[in-house]
């Protein structure tokens, strides 16, 4: 399964990478609610993986990057039936399974540092 992201922020962008085996056999096992479910599954994977791999994330990828995150995050939530415990749980096993190496978790974490305002 690849999987394509489409985005606007400045002119146009396209991302396309596989998901790794293993994100494609969650995505295909637990997101199966309907094909809408599944692709915005396969799309918050997608944002997932590449910033659990960008290692030396520029500050415009970093923009990028986390605007997407928040963006599939989103869609994936209201693309999932069920309670907010659900969604919420579903949603964890995918970033739990996208981030599942130190070096992958590190690189997540300094997108969330780089987002939080200085104090």
């Amino acid at each position: 399964m690849a999987a394509m992201l489409n985005g606007d922020a400045v002119g146009s962008s396209t991302l396309t990478i596989d998901l790794r085996p293993d994100v494609e056999a969650l995505v295909k096992r637990e997101f199966d609610q309907s094909p809408a479910h599944q692709r915005a599954a396969a799309r918050a994977a997608l944002v997932l993986q590449t910033m659990g791999d960008n290692s030396d994330v520029t500050p415009a990828e970093l923009t990028r990057h986390l605007q997407l995150h928040l963006i599939t995050s989103f869609c994936l939530k209201r693309a999932s039936q069920g309670s907010d415990a659900v969604r919420d749980s579903l949603l964890k096993k995918l970033k739990d399974k996208v981030l599942n190496t130190d070096a992958r978790e590190k690189n997540y974490q300094r997108y969330q540092a780089a987002a939080k305002p200085p104090n």
